[in-house]
């Protein structure tokens, strides 16, 4: 399929009320990760344990979000030879799970069950003309990069970049990717720290697109 097919399937089964709801969770999660990791540990411990929490706090506001879209379900399961459980979402022949990475659209861990799930997605992807194959996605978020020690304490409860992307089956790639920040403008909006100016919103939009990382 080509991209604009693979973002028509994609939203003909998932509703854009859930994919507004999964930013929502991006920024409410890390916020939530943010502050508590802050108070909880010392800024050492709290840069090693904050990946894991966001992780937590992601996958269990998804969960919630699905539950209010009839017809969509999710499961919690454990990686085969692993102590590490995650989350699926599935409506329709689209399924999602979740992954942090540290740059907007940046590679993914080939944990297991994504490879596994990656290889349904070729199919569907480039074999499966009727449609009727698993549709995997991914939500990729990423933390935000900040230079000054200043601005790490003030803002890095912040997300980085929060992406839809359909990857290939060797996971290295993405084969069409819905930028999250510029579909829903209006959350970002809401999420902005006050003080920022237009050109502080301005950069932190274009700091948020892969395109702005692949040449960097």
């Amino acid at each position: 399929m080509y991209p604009d097919q693979i973002e028509h399937r994609f939203f003909e089964q998932v509703p854009q009320t859930f994919t507004r709801s999964l930013l929502r969770a991006v920024f409410t999660a890390r916020r939530l990760t943010w502050d508590h990791c802050q108070a909880e540990f010392p800024r050492e411990e709290a840069d090693n344990v904050r990946p894991w929490y966001a992780r937590g706090k992601i996958e269990s506001l998804m969960r919630e979000a699905a539950e209010l879209v009839d017809g969509m379900s999710s499961k919690v399961l454990k990686t085969p030879k692993s102590g590490w459980n995650h989350t699926e979402i599935t409506i329709g022949s689209v399924l999602l799970t979740a992954a942090g990475v540290q740059t907007p659209c940046g590679s993914v861990d080939k944990a297991e069950f994504r490879r596994g799930l990656a290889k349904s997605n070729q199919y569907s992807l480039f074999r499966d003309e009727d449609g009727d194959g698993i549709l995997y996605a991914l939500l990729l978020h990423s933390p935000y990069h900040l230079k000054s020690p200043d601005d790490k304490q003030k803002f890095g409860y912040l997300p980085g970049s929060a992406y839809i992307a359909f990857p290939a089956a060797d996971l290295d790639s993405y084969a069409h990717t819905i930028n999250l920040f510029d579909r829903y403008p209006e959350i970002v909006e809401a999420n902005y720290p006050q003080e920022w100016d237009g050109v502080s919103r301005l950069r932190y939009l274009r700091y948020a697109r892969k395109s702005f990382w692949d040449v960097a």
